[in-house]
């Protein structure tokens, strides 16, 4: 997720769709929407998402037998080039534009981890090459037609000359450990990247010259944006403004969650969260925004309309949201389940969630008194009496009234 090239506006993939919404309005535009014989977008869930250096062209990837990746303009919304990865590759991740934004670079989930360049114009295949058996956690491009990648055992190296070429990062006496995040520094000429551990990584040219403790957990979070380092722990719930010398500058704090994706631009700290919420901070006086709030771990499942317009949607991620289409917003929030229960066996139903059965939900019902019927994947059944309060810290407040196992 970035900020775009329009003011105050942001740029997101959601399902098969991309998306570019206005912060404050929160209207949205679509890349990809509309009948499904028509459409000319993704046709399964986008899983990676780069921008241009100038911010106006979009190229995103997606899952499939043939995963498909697109080069669109977030002014019109209209698709300008496409391309297909090979059969057996699964996913494209780690898609960047070329600091010159005539190229982009990605990877994809075969289990040779295939690394290309493509020209950003026509989506031409000119280069390729296998980063490895380790999966591709992330990508940066560096100057030069360089493309960097974060796995498990380091950092590889790329450059597009005639072939794509290939080095391996050489730690130089820093601990050996897995990568999880990289950016780029075009001021620094250095990559930096983000372990599972917490430190921060400098690497110049295909050497690591520096290392520094930033998080606790993995550096989930890590962008090179306005001449500072952005990044985030996955426990400490922190996303640090760094120095080029990696002394923090600034720290903001999440609750109950950490930072997926950052950027800034115009003072404005864009986060997208692992809990389906993207938030604005303002970098002089740390000031926050909730711009929205949804659903995370596995997927959307139950959807009722109450007899107020409000919709319900319940998912595998043990929520239960309120959302107001007048407003656009989210109204309030409850919880499915507050006591985890045993592990879903297999053979039982199909999710990406890590969560037990019991705070999975893939059906919900209102009735006119109010009343909302919970259905989860355990086979239980509860009834709750549920008041909306206009308060997101708040949110539901809920009492069971029926509760069967069926």
């Amino acid at each position: 997720m970035y900020w775009g090239k329009n003011k105050d506006e942001i740029t997101y993939p959601a399902a098969a769709v991309g998306v570019c919404m206005n912060v404050n309005s929160l209207k949205q535009r679509f890349m990809g929407a509309g009948e499904q014989k028509s459409v000319k977008g993704h046709t399964d869930d986008i899983m990676t998402l780069g921008l241009s250096p100038d911010r106006k062209l979009v190229v995103t990837g997606s899952l499939g037998a043939r995963p498909l990746i697109l080069v669109w303009d977030s002014d019109s919304m209209e698709v300008i080039a496409r391309a297909n990865l090979n059969r057996n590759t699964r996913a494209v991740v780690a898609i960047r534009f070329s600091k010159d934004g005539k190229y982009f670079f990605c990877a994809d989930k075969h289990n040779d981890s295939n690394v290309y360049c493509f020209q950003a114009n026509d989506g031409k295949l000119l280069g390729q090459n296998k980063c490895g058996s380790d999966p591709v956690f992330d990508g940066e491009t560096g100057d030069n037609n360089t493309y960097a990648t974060a796995t498990k055992r380091g950092i590889y190296f790329f450059e597009m000359g005639g072939e794509l070429e290939k080095k391996r990062g050489l730690f130089s006496g820093h601990d050996m450990t897995s990568m999880i995040t990289i950016t780029y520094s075009p001021e620094n000429k250095c990559f930096f990247s983000g372990t599972a551990k917490g430190s921060i990584y400098v690497w110049s040219g295909n050497s690591c010259s520096k290392s520094v403790p930033m998080h606790k957990g993995s550096v989930m979070g890590l962008n090179w944006a306005c001449g500072k380092l952005l990044s985030s722990g996955s426990k400490d719930g922190l996303i640090k403004i760094s120095s080029p010398d990696l002394e923090t500058i600034k720290t903001f704090e999440i609750s109950n969650s950490y930072a997926k994706s950052l950027d800034l631009l115009n003072g404005k700290l864009l986060a997208g969260t692992s809990c389906g919420r993207i938030m604005v901070f303002d970098e002089n006086t740390a000031d926050k925004k909730e711009v929205m709030n949804g659903h995370s771990q596995g997927e959307a499942w139950g959807l009722a309309i109450g007899g107020d317009g409000n919709i319900f949607t319940t998912a595998d991620d043990n929520s239960v949201i309120c959302f107001n289409p007048k407003t656009f917003k989210s109204e309030g929030e409850g919880v499915i389940n507050t006591n985890p229960g045993r592990r879903r066996r297999i053979g039982g139903a199909s999710t990406l969630s890590r969560l037990p059965p019991n705070q999975h939900s893939r059906a919900v019902a209102v009735n006119k008194a109010g009343h909302v019927m919970i259905g989860t994947n355990d086979g239980e059944v509860s009834v709750r009496t549920c008041k909306v309060i206009f308060d997101n810290n708040i949110g539901f407040k809920q009492k069971s009234v029926f509760r069967q196992g069926c």
